[in-house]
């Protein structure tokens, strides 16, 4: 059975039919069945947004006094199959239908798909009424206006009194800059007056006036920062945890920075204040220390910092939704490109594991092994013939100890570093971790036992150049 989500706002002009639509669309892309219901009696405008306006040739009145089928005044979208429209009337008013007709639409469209998202008109009066009749829950959308908000409220309160508790609210067109100046609420001081839950944040965006105008919804838009707002609301709508965007990216802050400095009277003094508010406000993300230390390990922690240390640790946060919002609202990857370049950096890694991991192998057992042993071998010789002799050889049996238990121990993981080689699991991810977690340290334990036996084996035996001929030679 379907879901019926109504999407209403009190003041007008505040988006809210745009995010009807970008909603709808949305769902429909995920492979949804949707139906997109206009309430707005008299002054429709889905139509327009989602480019339809001219297949209309039933409308919501007709389908509620039984001039049509319901079927007939489902206007099917160009772009997806399950994707419809029941347009709103041009020439009736509110009182055109009544509640319960909408909820009898509503019902009927509920046994048939997926989702059913009704854009309701502003105010407060018959057409909201009409609009939140047959719906299972609410979104709301408002402005960071105080006039906006107000509404808002106001809207919250008659819809939890209508048995329509828990709304959502979607927060449109925000502005980083102007918040951060003060010159516009913030999210946060909007949560604080309208106390409901946040579903999602659409920046302010020129491209959804110009999604608007050629009427291709901008969630279609995978280059736009509002189509991603828009992308992740949908999926937060299908119960995926999706963190919120990251309004203030870096391309943010250097645009910040360059309003302030092309309107300072005072270059130099200007520079200088920005430079120092930014130090001041970013402190918790210097560090002048040691990075690879312990030390800054805790550091990390304390300051609430990821620490992450290895490759197959970091490449999953290369795809998270800050950053593909990041590369494609700037239009240097689209989405399908930049996680492209994730498996490649993934394939690389399991690549250069698995050759580094080979090659090990092969080194140890046909160079470092033979010279070890040989070695040992003699020094086993001299013992013998020394206590033939009747001389003390307490230090070359010793040696030859160690360097047995080292050629053994360098051996035995050899083996094992053999067998994990060949059962890789299947999945780029999971080749990566299984890589992280079980061959790098079985490679660097295995790497510790050589380096063991480049310190006991005489040099004139050890086939590679040692580090000091590395280093002074």
């Amino acid at each position: 059975m379907g879901e019926v989500i109504v999407v209403t706002s009190g003041k007008g002009g505040v988006g809210k039919t745009t995010t009807a639509a970008n909603i709808g669309t949305g769902l429909a892309a995920q492979g949804k069945k949707v139906v997109l219901m206009d309430t707005d009696i008299g002054l429709r405008n889905l139509d327009v947004v989602m480019g339809l306006e001219n297949r209309i040739v039933y409308d919501i009145v007709d389908v509620a006094n039984g001039h049509c089928k319901l079927k007939q005044g489902m206007i099917k979208d160009k772009r997806f199959p399950e994707l419809y429209l029941i347009p709103a009337a041009q020439t009736k008013d509110k009182n055109a239908v009544t509640e319960d007709q909408v909820r009898a639409i509503c019902e009927e469209l509920r046994q048939e798909v997926d989702y059913v998202i009704v854009d309701c008109p502003a105010g407060i009066e018959q057409g909201f009424k009409n609009a939140i009749a047959g719906a299972d829950r609410a979104i709301v959308v408002t402005n960071p206006e105080v006039s906006a908000v107000r509404d808002a409220d106001r809207i919250i309160g008659l819809l939890e009194a209508n048995g329509l508790g828990n709304p959502l609210l979607v927060l449109n067109r925000v502005r980083p800059n102007m918040v951060k100046q003060g010159d516009m609420m913030s999210v946060d001081d909007i949560l604080e007056i309208l106390a409901i839950k946040l579903l999602g944040v659409i920046p302010d965006d020129d491209n959804i006036v110009i999604s608007t105008n050629r009427g291709e919804p901008t969630v279609l838009d995978q280059q736009s920062r509002s189509g991603q707002a828009y992308r992740n609301i949908v999926k937060r709508i299908m119960g995926e945890e999706v963190p919120l965007m990251n309004l203030d990216d870096m391309a943010e802050q250097l645009s910040r920075f360059a309003d302030v400095l092309e309107q300072a009277e005072d270059f130099d003094a200007a520079l200088q204040k920005l430079v120092c508010d930014a130090l001041t406000e970013h402190q918790r993300i210097i560090f002048n220390g040691d990075g690879y230390s312990d030390s800054w390990k805790e550091e990390a922690a304390r300051r609430g910092l990821s620490n992450l240390t290895s490759t197959a640790q970091a490449l999953p946060a290369y795809v998270s939704t800050k950053n593909i919002d990041l590369f494609t609202r700037h239009g240097i990857f689209t989405e399908t490109e930049f996680r492209a370049r994730y498996e490649i950096h993934l394939e690389n890694y399991r690549k250069i594991i698995n050759i580094e991991g080979r090659t090990m192998v092969d080194m140890a057992l046909h160079q470092i092994l033979p010279a070890a042993m040989a070695y040992s071998s003699d020094l086993a010789k001299a013992v013998a013939r020394k206590e033939a002799l009747g001389i003390p050889a307490g230090t070359e049996k010793k040696l030859c100890k160690r360097l047995s238990v080292a050629c053994e121990s360098v051996y035995e993981k050899c083996e094992k570093l053999h067998e994990v080689l060949k059962s890789v699991p299947k999945g780029s991810q999971e080749t990566a971790n299984y890589h992280n977690d079980v061959t790098v340290p079985l490679m660097q334990a295995l790497r510790k036992d050589a380096d063991l036996l480049e310190k006991l084996t005489a040099k004139s035996y050890w086939p590679y150049p040692t580090y000091s001929d590395i280093l002074y030679y």
